[in-house]
C-alpha cells in the first residue's frame, strides 16, 4: 500500500461548480494558493478558544445552487460569529484549496474577515493520518489541522457530508446540503457553544 494518499478529492461537485464560479470572480494571476498556515494578516489571538471548521457547499448555501445563490446562508453564520467573538474560523471547503485565504475572506463581511484564518490541508499522507480516521477525509484533515496548529483547543465543524465524518464525533454539526445550514441549525450551533462557555468560565 503506497503511503501517499491524496485525501482531497478534486472531483467533488463543490470543485465543478467552483471552476464555474472563477469565471465570474478569477484568482489573479500569479497570486498564491492559501497554504495551510496563519500570515501575520490572519494570525489566530493569543488566548484563542475555538476553531469552527467551516464547510461552504451545501452549508452556506444550497448544494448545486445558481451562483447568483452563493454564500445566502453566510449571514446566519456571521451573526454567531459576532456573539462568540473568540471563534475562529478555518474553512474546510474544497474552495480553500483554489481560492487564497484574502479571497476567501471576501465572501464574507467587512467586521468578519479577521475571524477566517485558515484553511485546512488539502493533502495528507497516510502515515500522518490517525488509523481510525482512513476512512473520514474531512475529519482528518480537521484532525491534521488542529495537531498542527493548535493542539488541544477544541473544535466543531459544520458540513452538510456525513460519510466524511466519523459517524460517532462529537465534533461535527451536520446540515441539509439541499438547504444549506438554517435557523435550526444556527440554535443548535449556538446551544454547543454556549455549553462550551459556560464550561470554560466555571473552570
Amino acid at each position: 500500500m503506497t503511503t501517499d494518499m491524496n485525501l482531497f478529492n478534486c472531483t467533488d461537485t463543490d470543485m465543478a461548480r467552483l471552476t464555474n464560479h472563477r469565471s465570474t470572480k478569477p484568482v489573479a494571476v500569479g497570486f498564491p494558493k492559501a497554504k495551510c498556515t496563519a500570515s501575520a494578516e490572519g494570525a489566530w489571538p493569543a488566548g484563542n478558544e475555538m476553531i469552527l471548521f467551516l464547510d461552504f457547499d451545501g452549508t452556506l448555501h444550497p448544494d448545486g445552487c445558481d451562483i447568483d445563490k452563493f454564500f445566502c446562508r453566510a449571514p446566519l453564520i456571521e451573526e454567531v460569529l459576532r456573539d462568540f467573538p473568540y471563534i475562529q474560523v478555518v474553512v474546510s471547503s474544497s474552495w480553500g484549496q483554489v481560492h487564497p485565504l484574502a479571497e476567501l475572506r471576501e465572501f464574507f463581511s467587512q467586521d468578519i474577515k479577521t475571524q477566517i484564518i485558515d484553511v485546512t490541508p488539502g493533502r495528507l499522507l497516510l502515515s500522518e493520518i490517525p488509523t481510525e480516521l482512513w476512512h473520514f477525509v474531512r475529519e482528518a484533515q480537521c484532525d491534521s489541522w488542529i495537531r498542527t496548529n493548535r493542539p488541544g483547543v477544541p473544535w466543531l465543524a459544520i458540513d452538510d457530508q456525513a460519510w466524511r465524518f466519523d459517524p460517532t464525533s462529537p465534533n461535527v454539526l451536520l446540515v441539509d446540503g439541499k438547504i444549506g445550514i438554517t435557523q435550526a441549525d444556527i440554535r443548535e450551533l449556538r446551544r454547543r457553544l454556549s455549553l462550551f462557555t459556560n464550561a470554560k468560565e466555571s473552570q
